[in-house]
């Protein structure tokens, strides 16, 4: 996840503020998360990035019309799945999918998780999961009868094998 203030470096730090039963999370990176006992005393410097987070929120927030729009399932509104981060039903996936998407990949900064790979096996396993895209990209350019990108991945997938067999 990427850190919502400077949106650049990875979210190392979380920060939850909890003030009559309403739950606020900041997620920051190192630099944007530090700060030093001399300005702590005085004025707490995460409040003011709440503040930051909610004039970021205002001028990106969906538009009435999105926000007003309910699941013909549950009849949770669009709305309420942002402002709490809960899906009403599993047809909620289905119904707001393409909006759904859009802010996980603006909270996450990408679409798909991608994990952390523990780095005593991280080749190996970076590996297979390279093996098992470029499978999947070979079929798809098979089908569609993309026969030079379908050979240029089987070289890669070769590629790979080889050096995998090698370790």
């Amino acid at each position: 996840m990427l850190c919502q203030i400077c949106k650049i470096n990875e979210a190392t730090v979380r920060y939850t503020e909890i003030i009559n039963n309403s739950v606020t999370e900041v997620h920051l990176c190192e630099n944007c998360a530090q700060f030093d006992e001399k300005t702590a005393s005085e004025d707490f410097p995460l409040q003011s990035l709440f503040t930051m987070q909610d004039e970021q929120a205002e001028t990106s927030t969906v538009t009435e019309t999105e926000a007003a729009q309910e699941c013909p399932s549950c009849g949770v509104a669009f709305g309420d799945i942002v402002s709490h981060g809960r899906l009403g039903c599993a047809e909620c996936y289905t119904v707001f999918a393409d909006k759904i998407e859009a802010l996980i990949e603006k909270v996450h900064g990408a679409g798909q998780h991608v994990g952390k790979i523990p780095s005593a096996k991280g080749e190996g396993l970076r590996a297979r999961s390279e093996l098992l895209s470029y499978r999947s990209q070979l079929r798809k350019a098979i089908e569609s009868e993309n026969y030079e990108e379908a050979a240029r991945l089987r070289d890669l997938i070769r590629g790979i094998e080889q050096r995998m067999v090698e370790q």
